[in-house]
């Protein structure tokens, strides 16, 4: 079953050797275009944690010299089983001079908090895997201790308690 991960961003940077008005960008997506396919060594993916907070940066770096190169959707993150999957619709036209000359598009996706494990995160365009990512979210352990007045209680998270259990004696020995 796939799940819409909804805590992924759409934050989208383009690093543009050339850069001309909006207007001139919408002139090129008028033209006629192809769905454009990225090679696989063009693809850098970059998955990084945050205690069990999870992100990917995505790094496309596009042919050079260009065809002129835009990008409609960068596909938003879907979580089926331990696999990651986003679909990115990347175009080529031919529209000569191009009036932006993108060589290298880059977005993160912030995935949110995952359950701890081993995961796969899969960049594909037009429905094609380009390329495929192996990951980890950690296993994040954190206990808090809250006093009051006679009372201690221990709090943690709950997607630990399956790895840990609380053990308890009545008695504790010196040496303990």
């Amino acid at each position: 079953m796939k799940t819409l991960i909804k805590a992924a961003s759409a934050a989208v940077t383009c690093l543009a050797v050339i850069m001309v008005a909006l207007q001139d960008v919408r002139d090129c997506r008028a033209q006629s275009a192809t769905p454009f396919i990225p090679v696989s060594e063009a693809v850098g993916i970059n998955p990084q944690t945050n205690g069990q907070i999870v992100s990917v940066m995505v790094n496309v770096t596009l042919p050079q010299p260009s065809p002129c190169f835009y990008i409609t959707n960068w596909g938003q993150p879907q979580l089926d089983g331990n696999s990651v999957l986003v679909d990115a619709q990347f175009w080529a036209s031919s529209l000569v001079p191009c009036p932006l000359v993108l060589s290298l598009a880059t977005n993160r996706y912030d995935l949110g908090t995952l359950p701890p494990g081993d995961y796969s995160f899969v960049f594909a365009a037009w429905g094609v895997t380009v390329k495929t990512q192996e990951f980890s979210a950690p296993l994040v352990f954190s206990i808090t201790a809250l006093q009051t007045n006679s009372q201690t209680r221990l709090c943690w998270n709950a997607a630990t308690s399956a790895w840990y259990r609380l053990e308890y004696c009545s008695t504790l020995a010196t040496n303990e």
